[in-house]
């Protein structure tokens, strides 16, 4: 998930989870699923492929629960009382408490990180900030809080000044400079834009209103082999093959690329581990035949 999806999605998850409860949360090999009652959608998945990951929201549900673990037991039963974006990281906190009442109601904020490409979710106190549980990798970090972020670029697009810093260069070079940019988007962004660097520069300073829009329009592209989604429309060579609502592009997007990487994952472990099985039991043998 790039950026400036992470962004406006967690923006817009605030209006559409508000007052919607949590039924039960699972994990799967590579997805992680919520079961939601009150909500415009039964299911809030997230697919973990490779570096990359996905937020589906969907009514058609999950594999069979015996293929599962249930996971984040303590949030179960609680009412999603906000949601959120941390800047324009590519983090979304969604924020619950228990519907018993305010006396006895035990709040907890859920952190999806989808900087890292195992996408970790991570449950928090919300009074204590202590880390309860913790869904998919986050090893190597040597200390995790709610609202903590990866140290940022010299710009962002929430607020980059009107004059062009004198050291930018087009291409990949924005990434390090311009936090909120993704390789794709820098890419067809400093293609579309050439070597006038005002333009470039004006370019990406029009893109804070396009994110802050209330239209609600999302758009699918396809980049080399894969569909890319994004919440403004960007100077790919070619029109979007989808717009409209971000469940219908996901849904285009899911069906084109997210499903296929998916399953092709989930191949590829069963063929590793059918391997690593078969390589124990030839050992297993080898022991045998010399006792």
């Amino acid at each position: 998930m790039n950026s400036m999806t992470a962004y406006v999605l967690g923006r817009r998850l605030d209006s559409l989870l508000a007052g919607s409860s949590i039924e039960q949360i699972r994990e799967y090999p590579c997805l992680l699923s919520f079961t939601l009652s009150e909500a415009p959608f039964r299911f809030m998945k997230i697919f973990r492929v490779g570096v990359r990951s996905a937020l589906v929201l969907t009514d058609s549900p999950p594999p069979p629960s015996s293929y599962s673990i249930p996971i984040f037991k303590q949030a179960w039963g609680g009412m999603i009382t906000g949601a959120g974006s941390l800047g324009i990281d590519r983090i979304i906190v969604l924020r619950t408490r228990e519907e018993s009442g305010w006396e006895s109601a035990t709040p907890y904020i859920f952190r999806l990180d989808f900087i890292t490409p195992a996408a970790p979710v991570s449950l928090f106190g919300a009074g204590s900030g202590q880390l309860v549980a913790v869904s998919g990798s986050i090893s190597g970090r040597k200390s995790l809080e709610p609202d903590s972020r990866p140290r940022s670029a010299p710009y962002s697009l929430l607020a980059l000044p009107e004059k062009a810093p004198e050291s930018m260069a087009g291409g990949k070079a924005l990434i390090g400079l311009v936090e909120g940019l993704d390789p794709v988007a820098a890419e067809v962004i400093s293609a579309h834009c050439g070597t006038d660097r005002k333009a470039l520069w004006e370019y990406l300073r029009g893109l804070l209103p396009a994110l802050h829009s209330q239209e609600g329009q999302w758009y699918l592209y396809r980049y080399r082999k894969r569909t890319v989604i994004y919440p403004v429309p960007l100077p790919f060579p070619e029109p979007p093959l989808e717009t409209g609502s971000y469940r219908r592009v996901m849904e285009k997007h899911f069906d084109e690329t997210v499903y296929p990487e998916f399953i092709d994952l989930l191949r590829k472990r069963a063929g590793s581990n059918i391997r690593s099985r078969a390589k124990k039991l030839r050992r297993l043998i080898r022991n045998l035949d010399r006792d």
